[in-house]
């Protein structure tokens, strides 16, 4: 790509700018037509697009038009207040991969050498006792040369002040393994104070913080001596590095211009915003109110992310001694329960040493603030001889979940929500799997049982630990672990006489005193239901009685059960994602404000000519994707009042033009004003199933047709599916058989599941608005014409189907097929009534009681109660069709 200075130099990354982001014309004063923000750098596109830091938000942004400013002093002290907030250093540290100082300013030195001081004021560390013991004086260390690789972690683990921890004499002479059967013969120890082939010579002693660099550690003879702890001293440094001259940003200002600094730093409290270990000082210069909203958002997102998984190294540096405590409790609850044994590494073979899996340990910042350690296997080298699909476990289908959860809020069944933390750990492997703890995790897990552990150490070919393992249970991160924990929970269930629905195996049925009790399970999340509360409770006692007692427990009528929330109420259960759907708007990389009347405007499925259309550059499109796939999530579950603007989006995701980004946007602003609008279902008239199945002919820019259908099992829209058909038809007629086609499978699929769950069906319905695709569909070949005699006798699949009774076709009428829901984009009125029947809401709430700023308590209950459906506005339209289906009548 051909570079253009005026284009992709506009910037220097970290100067201050105001980026234009809304280039549409309007008059409001209270829309801002800038945001401020810092630059990260160039996208690379042709277009000269900047990724930027939006200092509103807190987010990333992208935009090809902006200005760069002076940068004012209130944001200095702002980017100063949050970096002094995340501990980070006062002066820039340049290191290699692996993590090692580069000095360019100093002489050459070891590349372990220790990092430069942060001369800002820090609470004074405690020195950590030295982890060699049996010694009277700290060990020398290795200087590692140019045949020699420095090591991956630190030689003491910071852990000044962990009484609880048992005592660190454990080392043993170790073995050098290079993880391949060809490393060197080094050695720790020995007469001569060899390192590997090299000799020691005089060393700092005080640089003793190197553990993997086969230093001598006394005589041979003493190692197993019992010796005082000997603390390591803090590192020397034995090289300068010249500290990097501050910024001046005197030239920011004009000669009037007078910062009294010593002023500027004095903080206020902001009502609203946290303080405490994360918290950011707010100088008083700043405009109070515009700062409130930026620490705000801040600091929700970096709660946010302290909920999210980190790695080992990075975990150890954020928490320190929190997060060393909280990887050896993990290691010992897990050496504890037997999850794995030592293995001696000289009976692996260089091919089985190759195979063994890599330990991987994340640490978690939990909201009370605790640290969680989780240690999990890297599986991916299994994914080398087990075969695609041997590894796969069942999970219960969301069509299970929504068709069980309307009918027993319809029955008023009690339900329980349980998890069963480590449930994976209770089923045993059937196979031999290896596993590696390295570095500072085989340390640590030295220290659960050096009795045990200690004499399996061995050196690696980068002279880091290395501790092998032999798997007794599956352990999370095996390909195989969800399907052996799956196989053991059905052999407990069936020996308690449950059995599976053949049409989901992930749904389990019993008789308990004379009423059905159902489980539905997602690995270790599962569902009880049961008309009798007691029963429900002698259950979750009978999983703890075989899974542990530390079983998270859910009772009462509401429920987060995989990602939904499920709200019990007057024989309904309302179903809502308000927390997920914040969450994709708050990951897109725009802002989103506002709202839209509807999630797609009429030219939803048009697109520009391939000559008129502009591409999305790669950030974007990643964007797009991402975003698509988690709206597919959202709609599958709860909002069907988007899954016709998503399916259509969906088709677009391999080449986004600005055009699918515009209708993107639409799509979240809608959401952001309907943020807490739920889905309610109940079981009513389930003798009766109603489909609703329909077809826009040739809607697509492919002339490909869209399919439509929904089923209703009393009210609400139990199962909703909006998709592009594969094939292009000749004639409406066509693209209907082939729309009930595509929907035959579901329609099955529920009938055979519902009845396998011990419920009679006397019939099931499927409405269609096209007289000759209903005569088609009957008769089969016999009512071909000239203009469908071509068609496959694979799309007559649903008239044997109807001659077997399976289901019966009806027409209605065009203005009251709810199916069109799902093929057209509907605008106004005609789209807030179909919306109505399907979401089952009350037409007369306005949205803005459904916006983003509204509680979630407060917007839940918004539900139809009784038996008559609030559609008082909506009589000319469907009430004569809606009240002949509650009474049986087709």
């Amino acid at each position: 790509r051909k570079l253009d200075y005026c284009h992709h130099c506009r910037a220097e990354i970290g100067a201050y700018a105001q980026v234009y982001q809304d280039t549409t014309p309007h008059n409001s004063t209270d829309i801002a037509r800038a945001v401020s923000a810092l630059v990260l750098g160039p996208t690379g596109n042709v277009q000269g697009s900047y990724k930027f830091y939006n200092l509103d938000t807190g987010r990333q942004i992208v935009s090809n038009q902006f200005t760069v400013l002076p940068m004012p002093w209130e944001v200095i002290h702002y980017v100063h207040s949050v970096a002094d907030a995340q501990r980070m250093p006062a002066n820039i540290i340049f290191t290699d991969v692996e993590g090692n100082i580069i000095d360019d300013d100093g002489p050459d030195v070891a590349p372990h050498a220790a990092p430069v001081e942060d001369h800002r004021s820090v609470d004074p560390v405690d020195s950590a006792d030295g982890l060699y013991m049996g010694i009277n004086n700290p060990p020398p260390v290795h200087v590692p040369t140019a045949e020699t690789h420095p090591p991956d972690f630190p030689v003491h683990p910071a852990i000044a002040g962990i009484d609880a921890l048992p005592d660190n004499n454990y080392f043993l002479p170790l073995v050098d393994d290079d993880n391949d059967g060809e490393g060197e013969e080094g050695r720790v120890g020995g007469a001569d104070n060899m390192v590997g082939d090299e000799e020691v010579g005089n060393v700092n002693p005080h640089a003793g913080n190197d553990l993997v660099g086969n230093a001598a550690v006394g005589p041979p003879a003493e190692i197993d001596a019992v010796a005082p702890v000997v603390a390591l001293q803090p590192p020397q440094h034995n090289y300068n590095i010249h500290p990097r001259q501050g910024r001046n940003y005197s030239h920011c200002y004009g000669d009037d211009e007078q910062v009294d600094e010593a002023n500027f730093f004095q903080t206020a409290r902001i009502p609203g915003v946290l303080y405490g270990a994360n918290s950011v000082h707010v100088p008083e210069a700043f405009n109070t109110d515009l700062i409130a909203h930026h620490i705000m958002i801040i600091i929700a997102t970096k709660v946010a992310a302290g909920e999210t998984h980190i790695f080992l190294k990075q975990g150890l540096k954020e928490f320190g001694v929190k997060g060393e405590q909280a990887v050896y409790k993990e290691l010992d609850v897990l050496h504890l329960q037997n999850v794995f044994t030592r293995q001696d590494p000289g009976c692996l073979t260089s091919n089985e040493k190759g195979k063994a899996l890599e330990s991987l340990m994340f640490l978690e910042n939990k909201q009370t603030g605790a640290v969680k350690g989780r240690l999990v296997a890297d599986g991916s080298k299994q994914r080398n001889y087990i075969e695609e699909g041997a590894a796969a476990s069942p999970t219960v289908m969301t069509e299970s979940v929504l068709i069980t959860a309307a009918i027993v809020a319809t029955e008023g069944r009690d339900v329980a929500v349980i998890d069963l933390p480590g449930a994976f750990l209770n089923a045993e492997m059937d196979e031999v799997v290896h596993m590696v703890l390295r570095g500072k995790l085989a340390e640590l897990m030295v220290k659960v049982a050096p009795q045990i552990y200690r004499k399996y150490v061995t050196l690696g070919n980068k002279r880091e630990l290395m501790l092998y393992m032999t798997l007794q249970k599956a352990l999370y991160g095996c390909l195989r672990s969800a399907l052996l924990f799956y196989l053991k929970l059905v052999a407990d269930l069936e020996g308690q006489g449950f059995r599976l629905n053949p049409y989901d195996p992930c749904v389990a049925n019993k008789l308990v005193t004379r009423a059905q009790m159902t489980l539905t399970f997602h690995l270790h999340d599962i569902k009880i239901l049961h008309v009798d509360p007691l029963e429900v409770t002698q259950c979750i006692e009978w999983f703890k009685s075989i899974y542990g007692t530390d079983v998270r427990i859910s009772r009462g009528t509401t429920h987060d059960y995989l990602g939904v929330m499920l709200s019990y109420s007057n024989k309904q259960v309302r179903i809502s994602m308000a927390d997920y759907v914040k969450k994709v708007i708050n990951g897109f990389i725009e802002d989103i404000h506002g709202s839209a009347s509807t999630p797609g405007a009429e030219n939803l499925f048009q697109i520009r000519n391939e000559e008129a259309r502009v591409k999305l550059n790669y950030e974007q499109a990643q964007c797009f994707h991402s975003t698509v796939a988690k709206l597919l999530f959202v709609t599958m579950r709860c909002r069907r009042d988007i899954q016709t603007a998503v399916a259509s989006l969906a088709t677009r995701v391999t080449e986004p033009d600005e055009d699918d980004w515009a209708k993107l946007r639409r799509v979240l602003k809608y959401l952001h004003g309907t943020a807490y609008l739920s889905l309610a279902l109940d079981a009513s008239n389930l003798t009766f199933m109603r489909w609703w199945v329909d077809a826009s002919f040739a809607i697509h820019p492919d002339y490909k047709s869209h399919t439509g259908e929904v089923l209703l099992l009393g009210k609400g829209g139990v199962i909703g599916i909006s998709r592009k058909q594969r094939l292009n038809t000749k004639s409406s007629t066509e693209a209907e058989v082939v729309g009930v086609d595509d929907a035959s499978s579901q329609i099955l699929w529920t009938n055979y599941f519902i009845k396998a769950q011990g419920y009679q069906i006397s019939e099931t319905l499927v409405y269609q608005d096209n007289q000759s695709a209903i005569l088609l569909e009957k008769n089969g070949k016999q009512s071909s014409g000239k203009r469908t005699r071509h068609m496959n006798i694979q799309y007559f699949f649903i008239t044997d189907r109807i001659k077997r009774g399976e289901m019966t076709m009806k027409y209605c009428p065009a203005s009251e097929m709810i199916g069109d829901h799902f093929t057209k984009p509907f605008q106004g009125v005609l789209f807030r009534r179909f919306r109505t029947i399907i979401m089952n809401v009350d037409e007369t709430v306005p949205d803005a009681d459904l916006a983003w700023e509204r509680e979630l308590a407060s917007a839940m209950p918004q539900e139809c109660v009784g038996d008559n459906i609030a559609l008082v506005s909506v009589t000319r339209l469907v009430v004569p069709f809606i009240i002949g289906l509650h009474s049986g009548e087709g």
